[in-house]
């Protein structure tokens, strides 16, 4: 149109409202892209922002205090500005997983509990759960039990540890994890599964019968990864 592409949902409400989209988003309703029917388009005003750790793996507390409030009576953490439809400004974080609550930053999946003290200790510690995945392991743990009360004083650093080797390999394999980043195993395909994450995505590198053979195939997928935005900045003189 006039030399210049639009999407279509944009295109759809022009047709149907007279007035194009400016000043803001348009989201389909019930998260389907394709689906582009008017009943299922909704706008929104303002800019659609993004709630991204720039390590997601050990994210901030410059960032969680940036993202979120902490209401100390309650134990909450809220919006601090809208992120979009479903991430409003004073709206609380979490959603229900198992015992506890979790967030979800892009790809990843945060306990709340872990969010909350990295905001007030500025320490990153994995949350307390029923398989004791090292030897001896640092974990956030909650003083009352209930795993949902997430007020700063109902919080605790705690020390689990187990003794055998083997124990732990056997328990880690019973909830289809290993003691390696972006490594899993499968139970059903009976094989174990190496992954990366490219631009807040999880991306499948493949399976494999050990998890050497997984670890050193996720290696050289970083390093491909890596090598063609090299090559992808050169070109674009990096910008």
């Amino acid at each position: 149109m006039n030399g210049k592409s639009y999407p279509v949902k944009k295109i759809i409400w022009l047709y149907v409202t007279g007035e194009f989209p400016t000043g803001g988003y348009i989201i389909n309703k019930n998260n389907n892209k394709q689906d582009d029917r008017i009943d299922n388009l909704e706008f929104f005003e303002g800019e659609k922002t993004a709630i991204l750790f720039e390590n997601p793996d050990l994210p901030t507390q410059e960032e969680v205090r940036e993202y979120f409030n902490y209401h100390p009576r309650s134990g909450r953490m809220t919006y601090r500005k809208t992120y979009g439809p479903t991430r409003l400004e004073g709206q609380i974080i979490g959603r229900p997983h198992i015992k506890f609550d979790v967030c979800d930053v892009g790809a990843y999946h945060y306990p709340v509990a872990r969010l909350v003290w990295l905001g007030h200790r500025g320490e990153w510690v994995r949350n307390e759960s029923r398989i004791r995945t090292y030897v001896e392991e640092d974990v956030l743990g909650h003083k009352n039990g209930n795993q949902r009360d997430n007020r700063i004083g109902n919080l605790e650093r705690r020390v689990l540890s187990i003794v055998d080797d083997e124990e732990r390999r056997l328990a880690l394999l019973k909830v289809n994890r290993t003691e390696i980043a972006g490594i899993n195993w499968d139970t059903e395909r009976q094989k174990f599964i190496a992954r990366i994450v490219v631009d807040g995505r999880n991306m499948l590198v493949g399976a494999y019968s050990s998890v050497q053979e997984a670890e050193v195939a996720r290696v050289e997928a970083i390093k491909e990864i890596e090598e063609s935005d090299k090559i992808l900045a050169e070109i674009t003189g990096g910008s």
